[in-house]
């Protein structure tokens, strides 16, 4: 499955709006996200290698684009206006059909060597999904309960994000959302300009040492399109701010001058091929 991400201009709305695809009544859906505008998605067969990173093709981004201008065909929308794009391999549970796209979306969760494992599933049971993913990981998290099903399954935020120069009431609840009750250590001792957001995105600067020094980050797309989006929400993939990115991170991540180089040359090539809009 495949996406398209557009600046949120393109389609201003507070909702996602859904459609059925006119080619093949397909539904397809525009979703505002992350301050951005989210378009997809497709379904098709992957007969790839799975090492390899997924990526968008060309009929993929023709049929996305059709099925928005035919939505919306008074909204002078073009793919030269797309930020980027990215593609997932979806997991289904094999029932033995011959045809992935008519097996069941039962889904299924297991434990190996604590890391649990999801596959199958879609949109409308993920809750239940998520619940049986928390039930999986109760034994390694001490603030996960088994709950009833229904309410909040975590603790309670202990201690919220503290006023701070600069961050506005929009980006208080925004951490605190995200973060809960480590919000507050997200910003807490950084500098005034690091509190504000990355251009056309609601991630704060702050973000990017918290995230690389907290969630395992082994290379730079780590860090730029799976723990913080930005990746995904800024022009040629944030590649204009790799040396700020740089600045922030180099006390938190034990690279040296060489192993920087290496990793932003191999992320700006990984967004180039798998991330851009591909080229005619």
């Amino acid at each position: 499955g495949s996406h398209l991400v557009f600046p949120s201009w393109v389609l201003p709305t507070c909702h996602a709006v859904s459609f059925f695809h006119p080619a093949d009544e397909r539904p397809v859906a525009a979703i505002p996200w992350e301050g951005a505008l989210l378009v997809g998605t497709t379904d098709l067969d992957h007969g790839g290698d799975l090492n390899d990173e997924p990526r968008i093709t060309h009929a993929e981004v023709a049929y996305l684009m059709e099925g928005l201008c035919h939505a919306f065909p008074r909204r002078p929308i073009s793919v030269k206006d797309c930020l980027a794009s990215f593609a997932g391999i979806r997991p289904v549970v094999g029932g033995g059909k011959g045809d992935p796209s008519t097996e069941s979306r039962e889904h299924r969760v297991w434990t190996d060597k604590g890391a649990v494992t999801v596959t199958g599933g879609k949109l409308t049971t993920f809750r239940q999904v998520a619940l049986d993913a928390l039930k999986a990981a109760q034994p390694f998290l001490r603030s996960c309960g088994t709950g009833p099903g229904k309410g909040p399954i975590f603790s309670p935020m202990v201690r919220g994000v503290p006023s701070a120069a600069g961050l506005t009431a929009a980006s208080r609840r925004r951490l605190c959302g995200r973060y809960g009750a480590e919000g507050g250590e997200v910003v807490r001792g950084v500098s005034p300009e690091d509190l504000a957001c990355i251009p056309g995105t609601k991630t704060l600067w702050a973000e990017l040492p918290y995230a690389a020094r907290r969630e395992q980050v082994r290379h730079l797309p780590d860090l730029l399109l799976r723990r913080v989006r930005i990746g995904l929400l800024t022009p040629s993939g944030g590649a204009p701010y790799l040396d700020r990115i740089e600045g922030l991170c180099r006390p938190v991540l034990p690279w040296d001058d060489a192993r920087w180089r290496t990793e932003k040359a191999a992320y700006r090539d990984l967004w180039n091929q798998c991330y851009a809009i591909p080229e005619e």
